[in-house]
């Protein structure tokens, strides 16, 4: 049920990938990734760091990244625990890649909720003959054909049927 379990971030690297090969010779880069939360009202920028892991040959691609790139990660959140050294219980939350692109950076007004352009488009002329489907006329015809049709059928079995 992996499908269930998805995560989209667009960030930049915060941090140098750290590349590591396991014991059964799988290949693993670790970084972080620093994601801008949307801006509201009177509230300073905020923004939220993840840990990364990408196995495999994307864990080779991962590696190649520089610190300050964007990219866009498609992933899904790990939850492990183990205990340290001294007996304390760790709790990590992480992001396991599956899909990571480089991207360009973006200007921040791009996200912002300011439209330079009306979300509907002006209706354009029409030549003379083209003709103009109009939906409404079109239901109020249906609409009576079926009641039409209803009457021919009430008549045709009598006023008096239970449903």
């Amino acid at each position: 049920m992996s499908r269930l379990n998805k995560i989209i971030l667009i960030g930049t690297v915060s941090s140098e990938p750290k590349t590591n090969v396991t014991n059964t010779g799988d290949t693993v880069t670790n970084f972080e990734l620093c994601v801008d939360r949307q801006q509201t009202e009177n509230a300073p920028n905020q923004s939220d760091t993840f840990t990364i892991i990408t196995w495999r040959d994307l864990a080779e691609t991962a590696s190649k990244l520089s610190q300050n790139t964007t990219v866009l990660i498609e992933g899904s959140i790990r939850n492990r625990n183990y205990e340290n050294s001294e007996g304390k219980r760790i709790y990590v939350t992480e992001i396991e890649a599956r899909y990571i692109k480089e991207v360009m950076p973006t200007a921040p007004t791009q996200f912002e909720n300011t439209q330079t352009e009306p979300a509907l488009e002006p209706q354009q002329n029409r030549s003379n003959n083209e003709e103009v489907f109009d939906f409404n006329e079109a239901i109020k015809q249906e609409n009576t054909a079926n009641n039409e049709a209803e009457t021919d059928f009430t008549k045709e079995i009598g006023e008096d049927v239970p449903f």
